[in-house]
């Protein structure tokens, strides 16, 4: 599933305009910006929003969309913990190489996300206390819902 972002908290601490980015339908979107929307930049991102109070909410327990999240992280490294003949692959440089990025992320993280369910990450974004969830499509419809002043500010990436 895809971040769902902040737009305020994004444009005053990392300098990123998400909406143009990620533009709505009909609006010509900056390449640029796409192209530079890597892990890398996901953790400095992440740096700078959990510095000025905002963590990113990633869920890291064994949750189901926990398990999505980090499920395709690895497979962006292209980490595969099992091949598809069933042989455990675990022992590899890019599972190595993945391990030491969630390493970076989690001092960005809130300490509960290791202990989240599947509605955990959605009430942080949706509390105010998040700058960044990977999972938006409820999160966005409750906080239009229950916290319009947040959800007004809340930006799904295609």
């Amino acid at each position: 599933m895809p971040p769902c972002a902040r737009i305020d908290l994004f444009k005053q601490y990392v300098g990123l305009d998400v909406t143009k980015m990620y533009s709505p339908p009909g609006v010509e979107r900056d390449q640029q910006l796409i192209d530079n929307w890597t892990w890398d930049f996901f953790l400095a991102a992440a740096d700078k929003c959990s510095k000025a109070g905002y963590p990113f909410g990633v869920t890291m327990s064994t949750a189901t969309d926990g398990v999505n999240t980090n499920d395709s992280v690895f497979r962006s490294y292209g980490a595969r913990l099992v091949d598809v003949e069933g042989n455990v692959t675990v022992r590899s440089d890019a599972t190595r190489q993945v391990l030491e990025w969630f390493k970076k992320l989690v001092q960005f993280l809130p300490d509960s996300t290791f202990a989240w369910d599947n509605a955990s990450n959605n009430k942080w974004l949706i509390s105010g206390k998040g700058a960044l969830i990977m999972n938006p499509p409820a999160a966005w419809a409750v906080a239009v819902r229950d916290a319009p002043q947040i959800g007004e500010q809340l930006w799904t990436f295609s």
